[in-house]
C-alpha cells in the first residue's frame, strides 16, 4: 500500500546508550537534531 504522504527518517552514526529509557533518548535527539521527537 502506497501512503498519500512522505515522512522524514534521521539517521544517527555513533555509539547510543540504550540502558537510557525512551525520553533520555529523545533527549539526546532534541540536542543533536534541534528537533521536536514528539512533534508530529
Amino acid at each position: 500500500m502506497i501512503h498519500p504522504y512522505y515522512e522524514r527518517v534521521y539517521l544517527a552514526c555513533g555509539p547510543t546508550d540504550f540502558r537510557k529509557s525512551n525520553d533520555g533518548l529523545a533527549i539526546i535527539v532534541k540536542e543533536a537534531f534541534e528537533l521536536d521527537p514528539f512533534s508530529l
